[in-house]
């Protein structure tokens, strides 16, 4: 265990940010769950450029302890290269990943998580594109098989992989590319980033069976529609809805719908905004019942900043997540190195600001809560760590833990309880 030093928590006060004092644990029933951390271990091939330690090991395990946030490593795997995102299956017990490369197609592969937490890889498949970046599980496939979705980043396309009842991946199908992505040079990339489409995610309509898919594109400041079917793994392009209204560029990233609330908050990675979408649920049912439409199942309502207010240093966001009690949004700084949270309100689903919290480290690129909400690890990708945190569900307050685990270039972390 590593604890936090001088550097990280100056850069908290110097930076606007609040830092709590350490978490003091009580005594309680302790509850052990499991963290995966992906690490980047190839630099050149990655659309961005990272500035920690090339790790040596792609996939790391370590179990965390739900009373205080410690860390205790437990295994490493090294034969996977740069990947870049988990998606788990606790009907199978099979963790997913994806790998990201400009120069080669990304891979897919499929691990059956043992109870030691240990990775035994049972398949893998082809992404058939570049840069893969995003995995999403749908659950409604024919005679009980599944689809793994995925978007690949670099030349913008996306498809679906079935998977079999016992967990493993066959080969890729509705397959859509499009017409012209010609960029071909990572620095050119980091100043010109919008002059091409580029898909960040895949995220299915939780309130129509998934049978819309949402597809931020990065490159063109739009939230993609497909008509998504879920017997053959196909795609229908149906029309996009702008990811901001104020002018850009923005840089959709990620969409998360609310539980309960027909609402979807799309983090703006290069504006540094939460646009916040109601839902139209009619016009959803009229895009699926006549493909040849082209409205709009998303209508802004709210923007808000991710970074304190006079902040114009350096600052593009990671992740949003909404919590698991419906009762918060939060989202990554990555520049102010900062976890903003926000209260949301329950009746029309708008944002408030509750916090801005430092990670206390740079280039928070990823975090996830665990199983109860109140336990939060941060990916800390240029400063070599993960941290942990308390989160308070009745206040939104993030305490720090004091525990630090060194990962040479983490960029994704996934709780799993086994």
């Amino acid at each position: 265990m590593l604890r936090p030093n001088n550097r990280f928590l100056k850069s908290c006060v110097t930076k606007g940010t609040s830092f709590k004092a350490p978490y003091m644990a009580v005594a309680q029933c302790q509850v052990t769950e499991y963290v995966f951390c992906c690490g980047y271990n190839s630099f050149g091939d990655l659309a961005h450029a990272p500035r920690g330690t090339p790790a040596e090991t792609g996939l790391t395990t370590f179990k965390v302890s739900s009373s205080d946030g410690n860390f205790e490593k437990l295994n490493e795997m090294k034969n996977i290269s740069n990947p870049a995102f988990l998606r788990y299956d606790p009907d199978t017990s099979y963790l997913y990943a994806c790998t990201e490369s400009i120069l080669e197609d990304g891979l897919v592969v499929g691990y059956k998580v043992m109870e030691d937490a240990k990775l035994i890889q049972k398949s893998a498949q082809s992404a058939n594109g570049t840069s893969t970046c995003y995995l999403t599980l749908d659950k409604n496939g024919e005679d009980g098989d599944n689809n793994l979705l995925f978007v690949n980043y670099w030349d913008s396309s996306l498809g679906s992989i079935p998977i079999s009842n016992e967990g493993n991946l066959h080969p890729v199908r509705g397959f859509l590319k499009p017409a012209v992505v010609n960029s071909k040079d990572r620095s050119d990339h980091l100043k010109n980033r919008q002059l091409e489409p580029h898909a960040h995610a895949i995220v299915l309509d939780p309130y129509q069976n998934g049978q819309i898919a949402y597809v931020p594109d990065l490159g063109l400041d739009i939230i993609k529609q497909y008509r998504y079917c879920s017997s053959d793994g196909s795609f229908k392009y149906l029309s996009s809805v702008p990811s901001s209204n104020r002018k850009g560029p923005h840089g959709p990233r990620y969409i998360e719908f609310h539980p309960t609330l027909k609402i979807g908050y799309v983090v703006n990675e290069l504006s540094s905004l939460i646009t916040v979408f109601e839902y139209d649920e009619a016009e959803a049912q009229n895009l699926i019942a006549n493909e040849h439409e082209h409205g709009e199942t998303l209508r802004i309502k709210q923007e808000i900043s991710t970074v304190p207010e006079g902040y114009t240093d350096y600052n593009t966001c990671g992740r949003v997540t909404v919590h698991s009690s419906g009762k918060y949004v939060l989202v990554s700084n990555r520049g102010h190195d900062s976890i903003t949270v926000y209260s949301i309100d329950e009746n029309n689903g708008f944002l408030a600001l509750v916090g801005i919290h430092s990670t206390l480290g740079e280039t928070p690129r990823h975090f996830q809560l665990n199983s109860t909400g109140e336990i939060l690890v941060v990916a800390n990708q240029d400063s070599d760590n993960l941290v942990s945190f308390r989160f308070d569900i009745g206040t939104g307050n993030m305490t720090a833990t004091n525990n630090i685990a060194e990962v040479h270039s983490p960029n994704f972390v996934c709780f799993v309880k086994i």
